[in-house]
């Protein structure tokens, strides 16, 4: 019976834009937050307009709470209001290896290298590194033969001149910490990666790696360069699988 919509306090004509539509409106409010990552995901984005907290390996749901985001938002009114399915997609085209960086609606289904041929006018470069997703929590493939989703929401393109396109080695853990400072769900990723690495699925399970969001604050801020939500990532799916799963490297009949 109420509705709330969140907005960062880094866009302003949208925060003034919704005031005007609901102010005749008392079932809804528009709440500022103050831009900060990641505080997109749901249980944070929960905890910082409504001052709950979602228990762990529980759904929003659990303390009264139904989160949309945007584009979910724009075509569930699309759906009841014109009786139109999902078949369209907001995707932002990005990187220094295209010639026409954007935004692009595009339909469920398209080859990424149609977007990029015809939306960003193709490659400048060949790419280095191809990124679907965010630069956080994207994820990388090998070639552009693969369709957008209706979760699709970035690509991108990093020639071999871009820093971002280049791996740096894993080198040892110094226990610096930076890990456990940026962890926004206050876990200790160092000590899940070396839970993950030496198989030890109960010490996993006892640093909570299924409330790890997968963020990637982490591994952005790890000097030693190592893959922390990779191997959190591959940790959680052979717990949640009960060791089943072939394409986790860890992974043994």
């Amino acid at each position: 019976n109420k509705g709330i919509i969140a907005i960062e306090d880094n866009k302003p004509r949208a925060i003034e834009l919704f005031n005007q539509l609901t102010a005749d409106d008392p079932n809804i409010s528009v709440v500022v937050c103050p831009e900060k990552y990641p505080q997109g995901s749901e249980r944070h984005l929960i905890y910082a307009v409504t001052g709950r907290v979602v228990p762990e390996r529980a759904l929003p749901s659990a303390v009264g709470v139904i989160v949309d985001n945007v584009a979910t938002a724009m075509q569930a009114a699309l759906a009841v209001k014109d009786d139109l399915p999902c078949y369209e997609r907001i995707v932002t085209v990005s990187g220094n290896a295209v010639h026409k960086p954007g935004n692009y609606r595009v339909r469920i289904g398209t080859l990424y290298s149609h977007l990029v041929e015809h939306g960003a006018q193709g490659l400048k470069n060949d790419p280095a590194r191809i990124i679907s997703g965010g630069p956080m929590m994207g994820f990388s493939l090998h070639s552009l033969d693969f369709p957008v989703l209706k979760g699709t929401g970035g690509l991108l393109l990093f020639d071999h001149q871009s820093e971002l396109a280049k791996l740096p080695p894993e080198n040892p853990c110094v226990r610096c910490g930076k890990c456990v400072d940026t962890c926004p769900m206050f876990l200790e990723p160092t000590q899940l990666f070396k839970a993950v690495k030496r198989r030890d699925w109960p010490a996993a399970l006892a640093g909570h790696v299924g409330t790890c969001i997968e963020c990637g604050s982490c591994a952005y801020n790890c000097p030693a360069h190592i893959p922390l939500v990779q191997y959190i990532r591959m940790g959680k799916q052979f717990i949640l699988t009960d060791g089943f799963g072939g394409h986790n490297p860890y992974y043994k009949k």
